[in-house]
């Protein structure tokens, strides 16, 4: 019974880690990709 407890208590903290991931990687990587987009944009324009 307590390692089945165990089990599923480290199942809930690998999916909670994960999701702390997703939340913090993912739209910082998303606003890099964006703000390098913009600045391209820029930089192009300026050329033009």
């Amino acid at each position: 019974m307590k390692n089945k407890f165990l089990k599923i208590l480290v199942i809930l903290l690998v999916i909670l880690f994960l999701e702390i991931i997703v939340f913090f990687v993912l739209p910082y990587y998303q606003t890099n990709q964006l703000q390098d987009q913009f600045t391209l944009k820029i930089e192009m324009e300026k050329l033009n």
